[in-house]
């Protein structure tokens, strides 16, 4: 059994001058909503036994409140610089080639890379995914390079 989890970073500062892309956290409900939804995932899935997220300040803001919320340390969240502004096929290669010993694990990246890839897993288009939105996919395989068909998906909003 394998689970997938595909998480849109939190509401950030909009696009500003003054600040890089790269550089913009997350805006104070952002922070309230991603301990909400850390709270609503832990309801029905397990900490992910892996954290990787993008190296924007945004993304990494979300993946350190979800990590304190599961009780996961913060200094074993892997940072991909390359999930920032990838195209789908990136992430969709990279689950792939996970290690077939880790059985759960949970990406943070950016739309559209990130609503495109959980499409692709779950076989239906989605709609953009929110700020803070997460695709939880559920397979029956013990290797992630021969993922196919989800068994179960649901989307936390």
């Amino acid at each position: 059994m394998k689970s997938l989890y595909f998480v849109r970073h939190s509401k950030a500062l909009r696009d500003n001058a003054a600040v890089k892309d790269v550089h913009r956290p997350l805006l104070d409900g952002g922070i309230e909503k991603a301990k909400k939804i850390a709270g609503l995932f832990l309801m029905k899935h397990a900490a992910p036994e892996l954290i990787i997220s993008s190296h924007a300040m945004r993304a990494k803001e979300t993946a350190i409140i979800l990590s304190e919320s599961f009780n996961y340390p913060v200094s074993k969240i892997s940072i991909d610089q390359l999930i920032y502004r990838c195209h789908y096929s990136y992430l969709v290669e990279k689950v792939h080639l996970f290690d077939k010993e880790l059985n759960s694990v949970m990406i943070i990246g950016h739309n559209p890379a990130i609503t495109f890839a959980a499409s692709h897993f779950i076989k239906e288009e989605l709609d953009y995914l929110p700020t803070c939105g997460i695709v939880c996919i559920r397979f029956s395989t013990d290797s992630w390079d021969g993922i196919q068909n989800p068994e179960y998906y649901e989307i936390i909003e």
